[in-house]
């Protein structure tokens, strides 16, 4: 099985005083490997926004094709693994 990850780290930039919230994710793709990830963003509405577009880039090349470009390479028999916290949480 291979692994694959995905770490787009984007911040704000802002001088807000809270931090930023950060989804970590783990996922099997349509050829049966595991892609594990992580996405962050200043705000949790900001990154459930994204997180989906995030989620189903093509990280890499798969053998089959997607049956749905809205799942991107997600095989959705199996389970989707999503952690929300702050980056603090994970320091």
């Amino acid at each position: 099985m291979k692994i694959s990850t995905h770490t787009p780290r984007v911040g704000c930039g802002c001088a807000a005083n809270y931090n930023e919230i950060e989804a970590t994710f783990e996922f099997t793709d349509i050829d049966g490997n595991l892609v594990r990830g992580i996405h962050s963003r200043a705000t949790v509405l900001e990154l459930l926004e994204s997180l989906g577009d995030a989620m189903i880039e093509q990280f890499h090349h798969t053998r089959n094709k997607p049956v749905s470009w809205m799942n991107g390479i997600i095989d959705t028999s199996k389970p989707i693994n999503i952690i929300i916290r702050s980056t603090s949480a994970s320091e």
